[in-house]
């Protein structure tokens, strides 16, 4: 034990003469980095995910869905537990299937703020957001104001995705995140679609994740230091869409549960996204294999005639994918034909599951 700590004192006596010897602006470099890297630490032990079909959290996360959601929004009784089971965690929290049910939630003081659910496809590269939904408020807050210590919607849900794309890096990383959006309501969908970009712009330039990022994003620096984070873009593909019936006992009358919809897809980055003049386009194939992860995700193995009518739906989506797709991101474009008043916002932001 003397010996050892004699050596510890010996490294620090050098490390103390080297620091001397490079300078003081490499110390304050180093701590600056250190403690923005702590912080991120401390940020994200409030965001926890559930690997467990047993996790008590994960029937908190459906109180919520039944007491936020409409009824025929809700996921099918059951269902994240399914998935998460299919999912096949092991101890160190990596699945073993190729689909990983994600399940998050932002806790303080004992209270889930909010929740998020995605599906991640390894072989595919591919991420398909489900939700975030807003769960209770946190304690000691006021009726209509937030509690000292809560954080604002904003930094709940950019926490929340921050850690979807560390959990899915750690899975073998992603190329697209792809969702879908029920467009009956054309306010509520061009909202939506501006939510998910505003958080994939803070993922971006987010300080503490990268501190330095305003000056690595300079293309002189581009070729040495290439981005780490998602970009900022989130896209609408620019054809026909309807999500399709989401509960099996509906069969008979399918046609009638099949929503109008936007396939929404944000590449990693942009120069993987093609231009086309002043447009930007993806090839069909790409766009096919976007809406085949969809048909993954809907497949229900206890379900043999419920997932006949998936393979058709998704089979004839596919055969109407223009070549190639046209991507929409601009606001002018996205505002076409919607109305003029502007309804109330909705706490949800993900796909609806229409009863």
């Amino acid at each position: 034990m003397v010996d050892l700590l004699t050596q510890i004192e010996t490294f620090l006596t050098e490390y103390r003469t080297i620091v001397t010897v490079i300078g003081s602006p490499l110390v304050v470099l180093v701590a600056g980095k250190l403690f923005l890297v702590l912080m991120s630490v401390f940020k994200l032990r409030r965001v926890h995910q559930i690997i467990s079909a047993d996790d008590p959290a994960l029937g908190d996360v459906e109180d919520i869905q039944r007491v936020r959601f409409p009824i025929e929004e809700r996921d099918p009784e059951g269902l994240l537990s399914q998935k998460v089971a299919a999912s096949k965690f092991n101890m160190l929290g990596k699945p073993r299937s190729n689909a990983a049910m994600i399940v998050l939630y932002y806790k303080v003081g004992g209270k889930i703020l909010a929740y998020l659910t995605a599906e991640h496809f390894r072989s595919e590269r591919i991420i398909f957001f489900w939700y975030i939904a807003k769960g209770e408020e946190a304690p000691n807050a006021r009726p209509g104001e937030r509690a000292g210590r809560e954080p604002a919607e904003s930094e709940v849900a950019t926490d929340l995705v921050s850690k979807l794309i560390r959990v899915c890096n750690g899975y073998g990383g992603w190329d697209h995140v792809i969702a879908e959006v029920d467009s009956r309501d054309p306010h509520e969908a061009v909202t939506r679609l501006r939510r998910f970009q505003q958080y994939a712009w803070h993922l971006r330039y987010s300080k503490f994740d990268h501190p330095l990022r305003w000056l690595l994003q300079r293309p002189a620096l581009r070729l040495f230091f290439p981005p780490k984070s998602p970009s900022p873009s989130v896209f609408k593909v620019d054809m026909p869409f309807k999500m399709p019936l989401h509960e099996a006992g509906f069969l008979f009358e399918a046609e009638k549960h099949e929503t109008p919809a936007w396939l929404l897809v944000a590449p990693r980055e942009n120069e993987t996204v093609e231009k086309a003049g002043d447009r930007h386009v993806m090839p069909r194939e790409q766009v096919v294999a976007l809406i085949d992860v969809l048909r993954q995700s809907y497949h229900d193995p206890e379900e043999p005639e419920y997932s006949a009518y998936i393979a058709g739906f998704f089979g004839r989506a596919a055969q109407a994918v223009p070549d190639p797709s046209r991507l929409i991101c601009r606001g002018s474009e996205l505002d076409a034909g919607r109305p003029a008043r502007r309804p109330a916002r909705k706490a949800v932001v993900g796909r609806p599951r229409p009863a």
